[in-house]
């Protein structure tokens, strides 16, 4: 067996190392990422006994699984982690190690199942990575997005996964650097240690960025046992929930061992080598069965990209087979337009089953869809989402957004089309913007296109004719008539209102956006919140039941909390105790730049918009809401909400539109329904404050 000094003369300070071949081929890789001012052979060798056990310990338990160990090695001094003198940033480093990996792989196997190991602010450059290799869809770096799909597993050893504060980070990257860094060059260049702690947010934003990825890999997060002397102070350097939070279905434990050592195994009586060990021998047994299946899957999208991009290349006239060379180019080719006024957030949790959905729709060559739910639940968001989605599948495909809160708005986002498209008389004020707009996506030879009609809540917005022309006996079609039908393309509508949707797609069911999942909504928190570590599962459980599982309610209640510095708890405590200090908070405005600049930021202002529609479509529709507000919340007998003047007819429709509009739900216990009762209806404690805040705005309350 090669000595530790053998070793450390063949391992590469930068760069990859193969330290370990299984005999035969191998089936998984292994890479271990180093730290700061870490090095890919003394980190991984222990003080005393000089045991490099990546080669000397860890190949014996995973002889079976046929496993290739690499060593990586970088800059990692502290001003390569910085925005600073150093130009490898953490970025930097994150794409050397994808671009490095993948040029390595291609020679032996680019599908090969990857386990990554990293030992501190290492697991910072592995995030990073990660997410940088998940974002790529370029036809040229396409190879470079092999790691993300082939990771399958990470160990985190003392690894800070987030602080609970921007000063949180900055203290324990301070402890890093006194565990880690030579006493003399602390002392000495404090500056470099200053360097590294005014960079901390970016360092806790990549954080947030990979908890929308983590639930793909499988996790081990391991914290130190032991504190470490920083001047004469015995401190941990990354807490246990910091370095091992309790996260469900997620592996954690200790290691006996200081921050510095924890990655240092001398023999295989180590404190903490067999959990690593077995946890490496698990995931490399567990990894080829699952990456061959998402490989599947990847290669299947990537043949729908590529066929999408060579349709887009050739006249839709073109039969397969067909000779192209004397086909000439369409004289209708434009640049494909991307008109959609918002970036993608990096933070988007995905709602899968609503992808699916939509998947599973345009599949069966539907060409409108429409998202319903309450107001603030995350329609708008699903929809950016799957604009650039989209874009990334059909890279010559037009996608373009409609605002339709009023018509006013849906005008205007015809004229920036027929503007952006140069159509003819796109800069008259009196051409007919929606006309010339209509017929252009309606022609098969512009191509393949998405259309985004985003919050179409109001019927008569979009269905009534002007009450001008009306009155003079003209014509003039609703805005329903406008709406491209051509069958390349496809029309995605978002509205409060279900009745909307299915009038719209042709009487197809509208896809409901309901609330959050637990796991769904506390990952908001996780990418919103800064001192989630410090609050329990149960307590986080709380308060997102009071907040009803709300995407909008859960950003205004981390929003709340970061603005005035209190934590959770305080806000679960406010959120509490008395009605009117939650209608407070619920109407907090704190902007949100991922919603429409011109739609309400608040629970409450974006429920009103709901309620003053009702109030002006079924006036009985609001009347019921106003009653159901000053009752309990559930179980409210039909009976109740009729009077003696009410037709059958006038109830039905009625409750439909508050039904329609997700404000009530149906109960739907038979134990609740009597002949003589009826059904019975329940509603949202945040929809019945929500309403009386509404009915103090209009003076109706008493």
């Amino acid at each position: 067996m090669a000595t530790s000094a053998s070793w450390e003369e063949s391992i590469r300070r930068f760069g990859l190392t193969e330290v370990y071949t299984p005999s035969g081929h191998a089936h998984v890789d292994i890479i271990f990422v180093h730290g700061l001012n870490g090095h890919p052979h003394h980190t991984w060798t222990s003080e005393k006994s000089k045991i490099f056990w990546l080669a000397q310990l860890l190949p014996a338990k995973v002889e079976e699984e046929k496993t290739r160990i690499l060593a990586y090695g970088y800059d990692a001094d502290v001003a390569s982690f910085t925005d600073g003198a150093s130009k490898d940033k953490i970025h930097n480093h994150a794409e050397h190690l994808v671009a490095e990996l993948s040029a390595n792989r291609q020679r032996k196997a680019a599908q090969r199942p990857i386990i990554l190991v990293a030992h501190s602010l290492g697991g910072l450059v592995v995030k990073r990575a990660l997410i940088y290799s998940s974002e790529i869809r370029g036809n040229y770096t396409e190879h470079l997005r092999s790691i993300f799909v082939s990771t399958y597993g990470i160990l985190f050893l003392g690894t800070p996964r987030k602080g609970s504060s921007i000063a949180k980070w900055g203290s324990q990257l301070e402890w890093i650097c006194g565990a880690i860094l030579p006493s003399r060059l602390v002392d000495t260049q404090p500056q470099l240690v200053d360097a590294l702690k005014t960079n901390s947010e970016t360092l806790q934003n990549i954080g947030r960025q990979f908890s929308q990825l983590a639930g793909r890999f499988h996790i081990y997060y391991f914290h130190e046992g032991k504190p470490t002397n920083l001047k004469g102070t015995l401190q941990f350097v990354v807490d246990g929930e910091s370095a091992a939070p309790s996260i469900p279905d997620v592996e954690r434990a200790g290691i006996q061992q200081s921050h510095s050592h924890m990655c240092k195994f001398e023999n295989e009586s180590s404190p903490g080598f067999d959990l690593v060990a077995e946890a490496i021998q698990r995931y490399s047994h567990e990894a080829p069965n699952l990456i061959e299946q998402r490989w599947k899957e990847e290669t299947d999208q990537q043949l729908i990209r590529r066929e999408a991009q060579a349709e887009e290349l050739l006249p839709a006239t073109i039969k397969p087979g067909e000779n192209t060379a004397t086909i000439p180019v369409s004289l209708n080719a434009v640049k494909p337009l991307f008109l959609v006024p918002f970036v993608r957030d990096a933070s988007f949790i995905d709602r899968i089953d609503v992808f699916e959905e939509i998947e599973k729709r345009t599949a069966q060559q539907q060409c409108r869809i429409s998202l319903s739910g309450i107001g603030g639940i995350g329609k708008s968001q699903i929809a950016i989402e799957f604009c650039h989605r989209f874009r990334d599948a059909n890279h010559h495909a037009h996608v373009v957004w409609v605002h339709a809160s009023t018509k006013q708005r849906f005008n205007q986002g015809y004229r920036d089309i027929a503007r952006k498209l140069e159509l003819p008389g796109w800069n008259d004020p009196k051409s007919d913007a929606l006309r010339s707009v209509f017929e252009w996506f309606n022609e098969a030879d512009n191509g393949r296109w998405l259309m985004v009609l985003d919050n179409a809540d109001d019927l008569d917005t979009i269905f009534a004719r002007p009450i001008s022309a009306v009155a003079e006996g003209e014509y003039v079609p609703p805005l329903k008539n406008y709406l491209p039908q051509g069958s390349r393309g496809l029309l995605l509508i978002t509205t409060r209102d279900t009745r909307v949707g299915e009038r719209l797609t042709g009487r197809q069911a509208s896809i409901v956006v309901n609330p959050m999942a637990y796991p769904e909504a506390q990952r908001i928190l996780e990418s919103q919140v800064e001192c989630l570590d410090n609050v329990s599962i149960d307590d986080s459980k709380k308060l997102l039941d009071a907040l009803g599982y709300i995407p909008l309610a859960i950003t205004q209640a981390a929003a709340f909390t970061s603005e005035n510095d209190i934590t959770l708890q305080e806000y679960y405590e406010m959120f509490s105790t008395n009605d009117t200090d939650v209608q407070e908070l619920l109407d907090e405005d704190h902007g949100d730049l991922r919603r429409d600049s011109e739609s309400q930021k608040s629970v409450i202002r974006t429920w009103k918009l709901a309620f003053d529609i009702l109030r002006k479509q079924k006036p009985r529709a609001a009347e019921m809401l106003s009653l159901m507000a000053v009752l309990d919340p559930q179980g409210i007998p039909k009976s109740l909400l009729q009077n003696d003047t009410d037709r059958p007819i006038d109830v039905t429709t009625a409750l439909g539109a508050l039904k329609a509009f997700s404000l009530i739900s149906v109960e739907n216990d038979g134990s609740l329904i009597s002949a003589e009762d009826g059904r019975r209806y329940g509603l949202h404690r945040l929809v019945q404050l929500a309403t009386r805040k509404w009915l103090e705005l209009q003076g109706t309350t008493k």
